[in-house]
């Protein structure tokens, strides 16, 4: 079923598949950990196959590949949240100063997009990771940075297509303030689409941390309440493809779960 909203932003059956993908990572980011003990070493059992020690076989220093996809996920959810939050609320902000702020201001907003889009979002994230000691603010940060530009773009051009409805500007003309305009008469009417460049964020967050992590230009710190990072597991499992080869594949396929959820959540042009 198809549900058109206001504006006539589409929620389909197709976002809502992606959104169901993120809903379960948030599950096993937040009762995984509560039913499945962290990561710790056995080193009797290093790099031990799933037909030796069964499940999906251990790591290095004997490591459950199982436990280490959990508290993974966790990480992944703390990582997405945030940015997801911080960079929504930066595109949400600017996309209203975009559609309801003076031509001055519309401008400053337009370029500011420009020039952060014309920076690949991982050679931006990578750069400016470069700058920060490796941490989880560091990466939220740098993360952040890297993902405001696309959905302030698209939340501007929904937001503008409401600002000229009738009610909007009649509202304006009897004197309603930028922000009460703002509040209850654009917010409400966006509010899908805001939704969707949220999880999409999100997702998108999650696999630029895990590329940040496999190429070693930062990660979050394997310490509680962490433990883990699916990027991290991924180069450790490349590390010893042809030793492990049950080490590599797990991540990657969380991975490519997230990423279709992205693609799927994604606006349909």
């Amino acid at each position: 079923m198809t549900r058109s909203g206001p504006t006539g932003f589409t929620l389909n059956r197709r976002q809502a598949v992606g959104v169901g993908l993120l809903g379960a990572l948030l599950g096993i980011g937040l009762l995984g950990p509560l039913v499945c003990p962290p990561p710790a070493l056995d080193l009797v059992n290093d790099l031990a196959s799933p037909a030796v020690v069964g499940g999906l076989g251990r790591g290095e220093g004997g490591v459950d590949v199982v436990a280490s996809l959990i508290y993974g996920a966790r990480g992944a959810l703390v990582v997405g949240l945030a940015v997801a939050t911080f960079a929504t609320a930066i595109a949400v902000l600017l996309a209203l100063v975009a559609a309801l702020g003076s031509p001055t201001q519309q401008r400053l907003v337009d370029r500011a997009v420009d020039v952060t889009l014309a920076f690949p979002s991982l050679l931006l994230a990578a750069a400016l990771s470069a700058l920060l000691a490796p941490s989880l603010l560091g990466v939220v940060v740098v993360l952040t940075v890297s993902s405001w530009a696309g959905p302030t773009r698209f939340l501007a051009g929904v937001m503008a297509a409401v600002v000229v409805r009738d009610h909007v500007q009649s509202a304006r003309a009897l004197g309603a303030s930028t922000m009460r305009v703002a509040v209850v008469h654009v917010l409400p009417l966006v509010a899908p689409a805001i939704f969707i460049q949220l999880s999409q964020i999100f997702a998108g967050a999650i696999v630029a941390e895990a590329g940040l992590a496999f190429l070693g230009l930062t990660a979050l710190p394997l310490t509680p309440p962490l433990y883990a990072s699916w990027g991290g597991l991924l180069d450790d499992g490349v590390a010893v493809l042809f030793a492990a080869p049950h080490l590599w594949w797990p991540p990657a396929l969380a991975l490519l779960l997230v990423s279709t959820a992205a693609q799927l959540v994604s606006p349909e042009t």
